[in-house]
């Protein structure tokens, strides 16, 4: 059941996840859900040797070379299997400008 409520609940918190809304807030939802991974602070202080540190620099990578996007960012993942799903929020400072779901599970 885990592998399939994860990705409903990763995208319903994404969906609730809206311009101004306050970063604080979605990390506190999504700590909530003892499934789903949160990172967030950029790269500096990330473990090569984590998967979840590795895959939020990536992330941020493209982000800044497909979508140039310059401000802050925080990614929630889900990882119930092969691949993962993650709600991409960028922000300035403290308050959400964008948020999305990713669905990279093939």
């Amino acid at each position: 059941y885990d592998e399939i409520a994860q990705p409903r609940e990763l995208a319903a918190l994404c969906a609730a996840t809206k311009s101004g809304t306050r970063v604080e807030q979605v990390l506190e939802r999504a700590a909530a859900n003892k499934s789903l991974r949160a990172r967030t602070g950029g790269p500096s202080r990330k473990d090569d040797g984590e998967w979840f540190d590795r895959q939020y620099v990536r992330l941020g990578e493209y982000l800044r070379k497909t979508k140039n996007i310059s401000d802050d960012y925080t990614v929630v993942f889900a990882k119930p299997g092969i691949g993962y799903y993650a709600c991409i929020i960028v922000h300035k400072g403290n308050l959400v400008t964008d948020a999305w779901f990713e669905d990279r599970s093939s």
